[in-house]
């Protein structure tokens, strides 16, 4: 009988310790900060789940999984009787953006592969160019939208 409390115990303390996990991280860079209503902190870094240290040298393995399952939802709304064409593509020194089956303003958002705004333009007609002179060669995206309303994304290619 106390051999079999013996082992019980033993595979307790067992699997306890194997389903420890270390939450260390090998950062270059984080903060956090905090005041009366709330706390934030942040890490740049990957986190690691076991270390190896021999001869001067160290080695980290880790994943970019988080213990919980995240899921993201974004929903975009379309209008079905809008039409968007922009031309020419590629594109040199300016692109043209026709919107049709759209009543009211368009707001066209011009983003670059690293995904920063470089142009913002609202426009009043349906008919509407934009100058490409001060854009670098690469690849780019328009985000059309109207009132909120996103009508479609498309891909632009300005070319020096």
């Amino acid at each position: 009988m106390r051999n079999l409390i013996r082992s019980i115990a033993c595979c307790v303390v067992l699997f306890a310790i194997c389903r420890c996990t270390a939450q260390d991280v090998s950062a270059s860079a984080g903060a956090s900060f905090q005041n009366a209503s709330y706390g934030i902190g942040f890490t740049i870094g990957e986190p690691v789940i076991a270390t190896h240290a021999q001869a001067g040298a160290v080695l980290t393995q880790g994943f970019h999984q988080p213990d919980d399952d995240f899921t993201t939802v974004v929903a975009e709304v379309m209008n079905p009787n809008a039409q968007v064409i922009a031309y020419p593509n590629p594109a040199r020194d300016e692109v043209t953006v026709q919107v049709r089956g759209i009543d009211g303003p368009i707001v066209i958002e011009l983003f670059d592969a690293a995904g920063r705004t470089v142009k913002e333009r609202y426009a009043f007609s349906r008919s509407t160019t934009l100058n490409a002179t001060s854009l670098a060669s690469g690849s780019y995206h328009a985000r059309i939208t109207t009132d909120g309303t996103y009508l479609t994304t498309v891909q632009l290619s300005i070319t020096r």
